[in-house]
């Protein structure tokens, strides 16, 4: 107050009031006073910065303005440009952050560790090639003992994941978990992850499952993690594990319906894998309750059906009793009622096959017939079936 007694129109008072009403998180009366000093000296980049942190907690998007107002008139400051890109980001604006970031990096006076946070800001604006290249930059610029340089391995390997170059991915992931830990720092359960997923699209699903078990060690509830963990055992061979993963997933309230046919596969390749009797009927009985309960959820799913139909034969065996009669019947059903029908040979190729066969066996040879040449209009190249065919009476 004695201050503006001898100059007024001197902005630092007015600063320095914000400051002292930001301190204890008045931010419109923070945000007033910076709007004075503003009006007594247009240029005072400090005061435009400070106005837009405190009001981006009221405004966002008057905080921005401000912001972008002040690079109008000093359209060269590093500062400017840094917390403009700084203010898209918190608003959750990931594109505009990272193209705000690349103009703030070309500034020669920008700060060498904000390298790091523009090559995380090209990553969430999906900017993957280019994150890439600056971590590499990075990597091979920075100290070797320099706790950046774990950081951007880490962004090396989630970049080549989303570019889907799995080899160097892989590569990438060893190198990363090669490193010594920084202190202070954890791994995090996305690490494991992509680094599970590079092995496995790169035939390694053995160190894949290890990598994606120590994820879900850290994140025991994430289901996308559980179905990759469940899948990545069906690639194994592994089906009593890959039914415990896809167990654990509809076992949480968020399951979907996709989730319990999921979940009744994986009971299908345990019934048809095991050589254990007991093993194989238990598989059959929890696979069948799943599917109902996906049936239910999802009634007229030719997945569905289709895989009920397989589970009826599977409780026959070799015998064709007719127990899938009736799903291959619904199937057929649902097939014929679709406009487009191509690409569903092999469904109708299964139906028709069983149905023949267990009409054949039946004694009813004309229906039986009847049915051999349908699934012969969705095999044509079956020579061999052609010429049973002709030689049915």
């Amino acid at each position: 107050a004695d201050a503006r007694k001898w100059q007024a129109q001197d902005p630092d008072s007015y600063v320095f009031e914000g400051d002292m009403y930001a301190d204890k998180k008045q931010w419109g009366e923070a945000a007033g006073q910076y709007e004075l000093a503003m009006n007594y000296d247009p240029n005072l980049v400090e005061a435009y910065v400070k106005y837009a942190n405190t009001y981006f907690n009221v405004n966002p998007e008057m905080a921005i303005q401000k912001l972008q107002e002040l690079l109008k008139k000093q359209p060269n400051s590093a500062l400017a440009q840094r917390q403009l890109a700084e203010k898209y980001y918190t608003d959750n604006q990931g594109a505009k952050a990272a193209e705000q970031y690349g103009e703030y990096i070309k500034n020669p006076n920008h700060f060498s560790q904000d390298e790091v946070r523009y090559v995380q800001l090209l990553f969430f604006g999906g900017k993957y090639q280019e994150s890439y290249d600056l971590a590499t930059s990075l990597v091979n610029k920075l100290p070797a003992g320099d706790e950046q340089v774990f950081y951007m391995r880490r962004m090396q390997l989630y970049n080549l994941v989303q570019l889907k170059k799995w080899a160097e991915a892989a590569e990438a992931g060893k190198a990363f978990f090669g490193m010594q830990l920084p202190e202070g720092s954890t791994y995090e359960s996305r690490d494991y992850t992509d680094y599970a997923q590079a092995l496995q699209n790169s035939g390694n699903p053995t160190e894949a499952i290890a990598n994606y078990e120590k994820a879900a060690q850290i994140n025991p509830n994430n289901l996308p993690l559980l179905r990759n963990l469940s899948d990545t055992y069906t690639d194994a061979k592994n089906y009593d594990k890959a039914v415990e993963f896809y167990k654990k997933v509809c076992d949480n309230e968020k399951h979907t319906s996709n989730d319990l046919y999921q979940l009744a596969v994986c009971y299908y390749n345990q019934a048809l894998s095991t050589k254990d009797p007991a093993v194989k009927k238990t598989a059959i009985e929890e696979g069948m309750k799943y599917l109902t309960a996906a049936d239910e959820k999802v009634p007229d799913n030719l997945l569905i059906v289709n895989r009920k139909a397989s589970y009826y034969k599977l409780m026959e065996g070799e015998k064709n009793s007719g127990k899938a009669c009736d799903a291959y019947k619904q199937l057929l059903k649902l097939l014929d009622s679709k406009e487009d029908k191509s690409g569903y040979d092999s469904y109708y190729i299964s139906a028709y096959n069983y149905l023949a066969n267990y009409e054949f066996n039946a004694g009813d040879k004309a229906l039986a017939k009847t049915y051999y040449e349908k699934w012969l209009e969705h095999d044509p190249k079956n020579e061999a079936l052609r010429k049973y065919v002709q030689s049915l009476k």
